[in-house]
């Protein structure tokens, strides 16, 4: 029986696994491939129909929910408030319905601080939230009466904090296998068929880059590279390649804006082009 799993992809759900045998099931709630990810996305609205149908499903026999929203809570505003951070945007709407706002330049959303206590446990108790930490304990204080400024921490430093935290938003998820090479012909503008004899030496790259701007906007950079020179029997240079993947990702408030570029580069010796 397949085996699939979800979890959070940048702008919403990724199915991945054994999808094949359930491919028509996948495309019928709204799914389409991404040969990047190696799977199918989906809106996070849909979560739920899709898991039903899933583990309903008689083509599969396993189903991992690992769509679960990682989140913390911090005491803001000289404690009168309480900040929502992390993995937000799964549960934005959830956030939403239950009174929170939305700050751009902290990245979270913002309660009351006597309602710290009761957002928290809603949110564990929600089916797509995996996790709710708590480490200065603003939510139990709260509950207490005794929110003090003492105890709050100015969120005016969130942005640093979140750099080192979990992301808002999963904003990469590029295969780190590197650029899969195929072998038609050269002129395609793909990876070309080395001549017999020959000698080849292959290596690769990955960089990544996370920025935030001062909007509350994220911007992720995934650059992959393959790179191949080929020699002769003689050591001589017959052939320098490279293949180059860059796939750009921008969210702001309102929009996401994704950008998919492949580089081909090649240098010949004009006696072996010939």
């Amino acid at each position: 029986m397949a085996k699939v799993a979800l979890a959070w992809a940048e702008w919403g759900l990724v199915v991945t696994g054994d999808t094949f045998r359930a491919k028509e099931l996948l495309k019928s709630h709204g799914g389409r491939w991404d040969a990047a990810r190696k799977g199918w996305l989906f809106e996070t609205d849909g979560k739920a129909a899709l898991l039903k149908a899933l583990r309903d499903s008689p083509d599969i026999g396993d189903v991992k929910d690992d769509a679960l929203a990682k989140l913390s809570m911090e005491p803001a505003e000289g404690g009168k408030s309480v900040a929502v951070l992390g993995e937000t945007f799964p549960v934005r709407q959830f956030l939403k319905d239950r009174g929170g706002r939305w700050n751009k330049s902290l990245g979270a959303w913002i309660f009351a601080a006597e309602l710290g206590a009761s957002i928290r446990a809603s949110l564990l108790a929600s089916p797509d939230v995996g996790e709710v930490k708590d480490p200065r304990g603003c939510c139990a204080k709260a509950a207490g009466g005794s929110g003090g400024s003492g105890a709050a921490l100015p969120i005016a430093d969130a942005p640093r904090r979140q750099q080192a935290a979990t992301p808002q938003r999963a904003l990469v998820a590029v295969p780190s296998k590197g650029v899969k090479a195929t072998s038609p012909k050269s002129s395609q503008g793909t990876l070309a068929t080395p001549p017999k004899g020959a000698k080849v030496e292959t290596t690769a790259k990955e960089t990544r880059t996370l920025k935030r701007g001062a909007d509350g906007s994220c911007k992720a950079v995934v650059t992959q590279e393959k790179r191949r020179r080929i020699t002769g029997k003689q050591g001589e240079d017959i052939m320098t390649e490279s293949v180059t993947r860059q796939r750009q990702v921008r969210e702001t408030e309102h929009e996401i804006e994704e950008i998919s570029t492949i580089t081909v580069k090649r240098v010949r010796r004009k006696s072996a082009a010939r």
